[in-house]
């Protein structure tokens, strides 16, 4: 990923440089190490939220399956959602859908995953299982845009987005061979 302390000699030199001066700090005494989790992002109860979604049986298994190589997350990710559209396999398209998109502020949790879930349903009814059997992704310039050809000579544009890291099914438009989009938004 772009944000990535390998991708900036800089920053990564300049936090090696934090690191020694506080491990200085800690030797003399000025500072002591405390029981707090600093690399959570969020707050507690947001990370609460987003445990469940984390958690799900199919995000699982792809965090697993890239172990420390978190930079295939995208790949397997596209590649997945293919599979479990094509596959009809509502629980995991659902997992991969960025919840982001169906959160609502006046909506419980539940009601949101829901709304997840629904949506999954109605790209299982449809035309797009069987569009994309046997399909293949195909990584683009940008780490999160795919290109998903399907056997019969269609084309579609799947954009993925991070949610803590974790890569999700943002969006998937149908497009034409030469890339010019067919319709609205996807």
């Amino acid at each position: 990923m772009s944000s990535s302390l390998a991708d900036d000699p800089a920053a990564r030199a300049a936090l090696g440089t934090i690191a020694e001066r506080q491990k200085r700090r800690i030797f003399w005494g000025l500072l002591q190490r405390v029981p707090v989790n600093l690399q959570a992002p969020l707050s507690p109860p947001e990370e609460a939220a987003l445990r469940p979604v984390l958690s799900q049986p199919a995000i699982v298994e792809l965090r697993r399956a890239a172990g420390s190589d978190i930079g295939s997350l995208p790949r397997r990710v596209a590649e997945r959602f293919v599979v479990a559209l094509a596959g009809r396999q509502r629980d995991a398209v659902a997992a991969l859908l960025l919840p982001s998109l169906f959160a609502r502020p006046d909506q419980a949790e539940d009601e949101w995953a829901k709304l997840r879930e629904r949506y999954a349903e109605s790209l299982l009814a449809g035309p797009l299982p069987a569009q994309l059997a046997g399909a293949k992704a195909v990584a683009g310039e940008d780490p999160r845009q795919w290109r998903i050809t399907a056997t019969s000579g269609e084309t579609y544009e799947l954009t993925l987005a991070a949610l803590d890291g974790m890569p999700f099914v943002a969006s998937l438009k149908r497009t034409q061979a030469g890339g010019a989009a067919k319709g609205g938004p996807g």
